[in-house]
C-alpha cells in the first residue's frame, strides 16, 4: 500500500510539472497580403492596427512575460518538506531502520508576503495600462498616417492636373515663340512654371509613396497590397469647454499617467517588503523521527538567521 502511495503521489506530482518547448524564431516577417476590406475608414485603419501591428504584438508579447513575473513574485511562500532515511550497518534484535520527517515554514516570508503581492499586482497593472498606452499611441499614429496618405493623394492628384495644364500651355507657348507670336519671356516664365509644378509633383510623389509605406508597415501589411482609404470628411467641431473638461479628466484617463502612479506603488511596496527583510529570518518546523531502535519522536524546530554585525 506504501508503495502504491508514493507512485500515486510522484505521479500527480509530475503531472503538475510544466512541459517547456521552444519555438523557433521566424525567418522573415509575417505580413498580411491583402486588407479583409478593399476600402476602409479612419476607424477601420484603427482597428485593423491594433489587431495586426507588428510593434503593438511585441508589445504584448513584453506585457505577457511582465505580467507572469508579476503573477510569480505575488505567490505565497512555499514549506519545505525534508526526509531522510537511517539503515543500520549491522545486524542485531530489535533494529529497524530510522527515518526523519520535518515540515517547515519561513515566517518572513508570509509577513511580507502581503507587501509583495501588492507590488505585483501593481506591477500587472502597471502593464497592462501601458499596453494600453501603446495602444492608443498606435491608434493616434494610424489616424496621423490615414489623413497624410489621404491628403498627399489628393495633393498628388491636384498637382497633376494642374502639371499637365501648365506644360500644355508651356509647349504651346514654345510653338507660339518659333513662330513669334510671343516673346521669350513669356515662353520663358510659361516654361519656368511648368518646371516649378513638375518639381511638387515629384515631391507630392515621393510623400505619397511614404505616407502609403509608413501606413502599411504600421498595420502588417506588404508593400504589395492594394490599400483604399474612404475620405473622412471634415471633422467636428471641437468647443473650448470639451478641451477645458478633457483637460480636467487627464489625470483619471490616460493610461501613462495611470500606469505611472501603478509604478509608484510598486516602488513603494517594494521599499516596504525591503524594510521587513531587514529582520532576522524565522523558520518554524513541526518533525517526526524514529531512530533505528525504533524509538519514535516528536519534535518542534526553530531557525533563526543570525546578521553579520560588522
Amino acid at each position: 500500500m506504501r508503495k502504491i502511495v508514493l507512485v500515486v503521489a510522484l505521479a500527480g506530482g509530475l503531472s503538475a510539472c510544466a512541459v517547456y518547448h521552444a519555438e523557433p524564431l521566424p525567418e522573415a516577417p509575417e505580413l498580411a497580403a491583402q486588407p479583409p476590406h478593399p476600402a476602409m475608414d479612419m476607424d477601420g485603419v484603427g482597428t485593423f492596427a491594433i489587431a495586426h501591428s507588428p510593434d503593438l504584438m511585441a508589445e504584448r508579447r513584453r506585457a505577457d512575460v511582465t505580467i507572469a513575473q508579476a503573477y510569480q513574485g505575488g505567490l505565497l511562500p512555499d514549506p519545505q518538506f525534508s526526509a531522510s532515511a537511517d539503515h543500520p550497518t549491522i545486524h542485531g534484535a530489535g533494529l529497524v531502520n530510522g527515518y526523519a520527517l520535518g515540515l517547515a515554514q519561513d515566517l518572513q516570508a508570509l509577513l511580507i508576503e502581503p507587501s509583495r503581492a501588492a507590488a505585483a499586482d501593481a506591477k500587472r497593472k502597471q502593464a497592462q495600462l501601458d499596453l494600453l498606452w501603446a495602444e492608443w499611441q498606435t491608434l493616434q499614429k494610424s489616424a496621423n498616417l490615414y489623413a497624410q496618405k489621404i491628403y498627399a493623394d489628393d495633393k498628388l492628384a491636384a498637382l497633376q492636373r494642374t502639371a499637365g495644364v501648365l506644360q500644355k500651355q508651356a509647349q504651346h507657348s514654345a510653338h507660339e515663340l518659333k513662330r513669334h507670336n510671343t516673346t521669350i519671356d513669356m515662353a520663358g516664365a510659361d516654361l519656368s512654371a511648368a518646371l516649378d509644378i513638375t518639381s511638387q509633383q515629384d515631391a507630392a510623389a515621393r510623400a505619397a509613396v511614404a505616407a502609403d509605406s509608413d501606413l502599411k508597415a504600421l498595420l502588417g501589411l506588404a508593400p504589395t497590397a492594394s490599400l483604399t482609404l474612404i475620405d473622412p470628411g471634415d471633422p467636428p467641431e471641437i468647443s473650448r469647454k470639451d478641451v477645458q473638461d478633457a483637460l480636467k479628466q487627464v489625470i483619471h484617463s490616460r493610461p501613462d499617467l495611470l500606469a505611472l502612479q501603478a509604478g509608484y506603488h510598486a516602488q513603494d511596496e517594494a521599499v516596504w517588503t525591503a524594510i521587513l527583510q531587514q529582520f532576522p529570518a524565522i523558520n518554524v518546523g513541526f518533525n517526526r523521527a524514529s531512530d533505528t531502535s525504533n524509538i519514535q519522536t516528536n519534535g518542534l524546530a526553530v531557525t533563526i538567521n543570525i546578521p553579520n554585525l560588522r
